[in-house]
């Protein structure tokens, strides 16, 4: 596991619903090529990933847009 691996926020759900059934560490973070210590920090952050829309499923970090009226804007736009 020498690479950096960038996961994204519907496997970090994924990883998140293992933990929840009650899987071992170690056992999660070989299946997802993860080492433990980003397990740890996924753990850590639970509550910020279940409650963002994974309705993007691309999206790798957890950014919040500053500004979120042109940010609307630019999708109803785009649409």
């Amino acid at each position: 596991m020498s690479k950096r691996k960038c996961l994204s926020i519907k496997e970090k759900h994924l990883i998140l619903h293992e933990v929840d059934k009650g899987m071992k560490k170690k056992d999660i973070a070989i299946k997802f090529g993860i080492p433990p210590n980003s397990l740890s920090t996924i753990k850590k952050s639970h509550d910020k990933i279940q409650n963002y829309d994974p309705s993007n499923s691309c999206s790798k970090r957890l950014k919040a847009c500053v500004y979120e009226d042109v940010d609307e804007a630019v999708v109803k736009w785009t649409v």
